[in-house]
């Protein structure tokens, strides 16, 4: 109650996440020891994320709106190849043979 509103808490997490990967690629360095700065993440995030990621860290009335679920749907994550083959295999029990046969030719 008068905290912040977990969307929010939420956003900022995506954000974190979002610039975490991005600057650890970019610096060749993983693990705990990878500290970066949010205010100067921006340059390592590939141009079509770059308004996503500022709206997650700026979050404004949002009206229904699901920023985190909006940048998911971008195509940057869904033209991936890896978010692809995740996403098949998270449904692989779902798929028929012939799904399955035609995915791994």
């Amino acid at each position: 109650e008068g905290g912040i509103p977990s969307i929010g808490i939420d956003m900022w997490g995506a954000a974190v996440l979002i610039a975490y990967v991005f600057a650890s690629a970019s610096a060749g360095s993983y693990g705990m020891e990878m500290e970066f700065d949010l205010a100067r993440a921006q340059k390592d995030i590939p141009s079509e994320l770059r308004k996503s990621f500022q709206e997650l860290q700026n979050p404004k009335p949002l009206r229904g709106r699901s920023p985190i679920a909006e940048t998911i749907a971008l195509p940057f994550f869904q033209k991936n190849a890896a978010v692809e083959v995740f996403s098949f295999l998270a449904n692989l029990q779902l798929k028929s043979p012939e799904e399955k046969e035609t995915w791994f030719e």
